[in-house]
């Protein structure tokens, strides 16, 4: 079974569940935070094995356990799953898109699952100290077809 584990920014304020930005910040934050979670993985994850991603990548399924480091208020338990949905697009290899569509859709994909919907997520929080100490940690468990 195989596991992979990495830090990544928390997700800009446009992208959280509560944001009431309009369509153009949220994609030129999604488009800046993918980069953010690219450069992360690939700052972080230097196993020869593992990056750059080959074959047996993407994975048909996986665990997915997010915890929100947060410093002050504690965040809303239920609206970190909506709050990491553009990380978690990051994760999932690219969508197939025509060029037109392409040339409107810039985010770095890193690939490591082929779908979102192979996605089986759990989310906790946990305070830190020092607003440098943010972030999600990301921790990513291949699955089995059968879910084992």
């Amino acid at each position: 079974m195989s596991e992979i584990r990495f830090l990544v920014p928390l997700p800009p304020k446009e992208l959280r569940a509560n944001s009431r930005a309009l369509w153009p910040a949220k994609k030129r934050a999604a488009d800046a935070y993918s980069a953010d979670v690219y450069w992360a993985f690939d700052q972080q994850v230097t196993d020869p094995k593992l990056w750059p991603l080959q074959p047996p990548f993407p994975w048909q399924r996986a665990r997915v356990h997010y915890v929100w480091r947060y410093r002050g208020a504690e965040p809303d338990q239920g609206n970190i799953g909506a709050s990491t949905k553009a990380l978690q697009d990051v994760l999932c290899v690219a969508p197939k898109l025509g060029i037109e569509q392409a040339k409107k859709y810039s985010r770095f994909h890193i690939g490591i699952v082929e779908n979102d919907r192979g996605i089986t997520a759990t989310y906790e929080t946990e305070h830190v100290d020092r607003r440098d100490q943010q972030g999600v940690y990301i921790t990513l468990v291949e699955e089995d077809a059968d879910g084992s």
